[in-house]
């Protein structure tokens, strides 16, 4: 983990003071998420044991590159805490922390002025830890985020998006039915989707 720690450091620092041909512009994020893990493609009775909910915590470094009066580009390197709040087969409600390191990129499109903005991004979240919650977390999960920002003056915004799964946070490989009671067998695999929303608190500097 130490090492992930400071190549992320070393990272954050080259993506700060990387210069570009554009105005440009640094923003320091704060968010709070909350979010609802459901397992798709499985029957209720299997549905329930797996689904599970958290609240996600972020810290992210954002480099914004100015287009035009329209457009940005954004990239960003951060850090991020999943707390499972639920106990079910994922989780024993002892480990139920998860940290990831956090690369995203996307882009802006101005709708109000300077001071309302639609927002499509995508989030890449490596497992910093070597430790998992389960054989069938994934160690890389990616969202795509859709959402909106609003700049309350020349410094602060603030932000609200929410996530689409495009690889999925945990894989589910489970059964149903009993051979010793002459139950058919069926085998099922699934893929734990994310729903919820985030809000953001950004400091531009």
């Amino acid at each position: 983990m130490k090492h992930i720690i400071l190549l992320f450091s070393f990272l954050i620092i080259q993506f700060l003071t990387t210069k570009s041909f554009g105005q440009d512009h640094n923003v320091v994020q704060l968010r709070f998420g909350v979010q609802n893990h459901v397992p798709h493609g499985l029957p209720a009775s299997l549905k329930k044991l797996y689904a599970s909910s958290s609240n996600q915590f972020d810290l992210i470094l954002n480099r914004r590159f100015v287009i035009n009066e329209k457009y940005t580009l954004n990239g960003g390197l951060g850090f991020t805490i999943f707390r499972f709040a639920d106990s079910n087969l994922f989780f024993d409600g002892t480990t139920n922390q998860s940290n990831y390191g956090v690369v995203k990129y996307g882009i802006g499109r101005s709708i109000y002025k300077d001071k309302l903005s639609i927002n499509v991004d995508i989030f890449h979240y490596i497992l910093t830890h070597a430790e998992k919650q389960d054989d069938g977390q994934r160690r890389v999960f990616t969202n795509l985020e859709l959402g909106a920002t609003y700049n309350i003056n020349d410094r602060f915004s603030i932000s609200l998006s929410s996530p689409l799964t495009l690889n999925s946070i945990f894989s589910v490989r489970a059964a149903t039915g009993d051979f010793f009671k002459n139950e058919t067998l069926r085998s099922y695999y699934s893929d734990v989707r994310n729903y919820g929303v985030h809000l953001g608190a950004g400091y531009k500097f």
